[in-house]
């Protein structure tokens, strides 16, 4: 691992722990300066003389090219007997998955048939399991209903034959910011099945055809805050700047004008849904005999101690 430093300028704050973090992690620093930049100070970063190259201006890169190219070229590793170490493998499939419906009465029977569709054909692409990923439903209008947790169904057949019964709530008001409350604090929880602490990606896909009547900034700041990755999806009257708010990212927000075209949008969502992926778990590393880089004898050799990789 090899870091070029290109600087023009003395920093502003301290180097040295930086610096040696670098180092820890067996990261070999280079660094180029021009201008006003700090001779010392590069010298403190690369810990080695030899391993600085000062140019007066920038338009002077090209001549250093090939020092530069020699002193990556130089940089091996001296390969040791390392004893064997137990990694716990990343599993980059599991999720925790909420869907959060608009049942009021202005989506009606037929609208709600293509929201069911198109969570169908979501779910049948996803790996539904309790080492995968795992699936939670709730419908909404000026209350909240669970149809189902996330460790309620641990197979697709199971999730599939519920949203198949699935019949529209109703309710002439839309509180999207309520409801949106209400799955934080009632389905991304450990008693419903919420593998959080675990490092498991939780999302949340509000799918929605109104304008809500509550306010929806809190909830959705409160969403961000607990790393909630919220899609958006909205048809008919749905308020797209509403949408951007709830969303973690604006790309994140899918609109069409009908709830029949949800079709359009299959694949646009499923990419992100499928990439979103869980923080690896990090093995604690028994001590091992360390493996110290170092630099062909042509190049002073920095100190350097490699980052132990899983």
């Amino acid at each position: 691992q090899i870091l070029v430093l290109i600087t023009a300028g003395r920093s502003k704050d301290n180097v040295g722990r930086g610096a040696e973090a670098v180092r820890q992690a067996g990261i070999v620093p280079i660094a180029i300066g021009a201008k006003s930049a700090d001779t010392s100070e590069m010298q403190q970063i690369t810990s080695d003389p030899d391993s600085v190259l000062i140019l007066r201006d920038f338009k002077e890169l090209s001549t250093v090219r090939q020092q530069l190219l020699s002193k990556v070229g130089a940089v091996f590793v001296i390969e040791e007997l390392i004893p064997p170490i137990e990694v716990v493998p990343e599993e980059v499939d599991r999720k925790d998955i909420v869907f959060l419906i608009d049942g009021s009465a202005a989506i009606g029977n037929v609208n709600f048939i293509h929201i069911r569709e198109f969570i169908t054909r979501l779910i049948d692409k996803l790996d539904i399991g309790r080492n995968g990923v795992q699936v939670g439903l709730a419908q909404y209008s000026d209350g909240v209903k669970t149809e189902c947790y996330l460790n309620s169904y641990s197979t697709k057949s199971q999730l599939v034959n519920h949203l198949k019964g699935l019949k529209v709530k109703g309710g002439r008001m839309v509180n999207t910011g309520a409801a949106l409350n209400y799955v934080l604090g009632n389905h991304f929880t450990k008693d419903a099945g919420s593998r959080r602490e675990e490092g498991v990606p939780q999302i949340l896909v509000l799918l929605t055809g109104s304008k809500s009547r509550d306010n929806i900034k809190s909830p959705a700041d409160d969403l961000k805050q607990a790393a909630i990755k919220t899609f958006g999806v909205g048809a008919k009257y749905a308020d797209t700047a509403q949408l951007m708010e709830i969303a973690s990212d604006p790309s994140l927000v899918f609109k069409v004008k009908e709830f029949s075209s949800l079709p359009e949008i299959d694949s646009q969502l499923l990419t992100p849904l499928s990439t979103i992926v869980m923080v690896p778990i990090v093995p604690t590393v028994p001590s091992t005999t360390t493996v110290a880089p170092t630099i062909a004898p042509t190049v002073a050799v920095p100190t350097v101690v490699p980052e132990e990789v899983d």
